[in-house]
């Protein structure tokens, strides 16, 4: 999401700004404008997160009921590996070297996951795709939830949506259609890692690096977004 589209250069002689009143030459930026179309769009992609994950599940359900259940555990245990590192190295190393921390603590269990849910279920195309579709549904959930919250702060009349409303002209968070799209994303990664750690279990120690490096690359486009 850029704001240039939002940025008016008011030169015209005796022409009034619409959006302060101003006559004189500025740029006017429509925070409102911005705000909206923000929220417009985390509503939209929050239906099409939620559609997606119907579909896949219902699709799952007639042929790996058990493999949905894998992927949305190890999305857990993903999740929660990650927390767990933010939580231990917070005060030594600070916020953001944690966050990092955690980021590759996360990354580093998807593939030990996809091993597990091998081992449970095994290697088959079909807990591939159902530990996917598991996968992408407990994240749609979380995602939901937290897309519905900042949608409510984004218009009050508080600090907190104040900070949020700042967040959003200046592009952070980044738009909902990339978050969704990293969700489907990891969801394949981990797929896709079932499959081949089922083909051959040696498979989960490169792939452990390769996640971690995924991970961290996805992070840096995203705080340049």
């Amino acid at each position: 999401m850029t704001n240039d589209a939002t940025q008016t250069d008011h030169s015209a002689a005796g022409h009034s700004c619409a959006h302060c009143d101003s006559a004189e030459d500025h740029h006017a930026l429509d925070e409102k404008g911005i705000v909206d179309s923000f929220r417009a769009a985390v509503k939209a992609s929050g239906i099409a997160r939620i559609a997606i994950a119907v579909a896949l599940l219902a699709s799952a359900a007639l042929w790996a009921p058990l493999g949905i259940l894998a992927g949305a555990l190890a999305w857990a245990a993903a999740t929660g590996a990650g927390i767990l590192a933010v939580s231990a190295s917070g005060r030594r190393y600070g916020s953001a070297n944690a966050v990092i921390l955690g980021t590759v603590a996360s990354a580093a269990i998807a593939p030990l996951a996809a091993l597990g849910t091998v081992a449970w279920l095994g290697g088959s195309m079909d807990s591939a795709l159902a530990g996917a579709s598991g996968w992408f549904f407990a994240v749609a959930i979380v995602e939901f939830l937290r897309d519905r919250k900042l949608s409510a702060i984004l218009i009050a009349d508080s600090r907190d949506g104040e900070a949020a409303r700042q967040g959003v002209l200046f592009g952070e968070p980044v738009s909902p259609w990339v978050g969704l799209g990293w969700s489907m994303f990891t969801a394949a990664l981990f797929g896709l890692w079932v499959w081949l750690v089922g083909l051959l279990p040696l498979a989960v120690l490169p792939l452990i690096p390769l996640h971690v490096v995924l991970a961290l690359f996805s992070r840096k486009r995203g705080t340049r977004s």
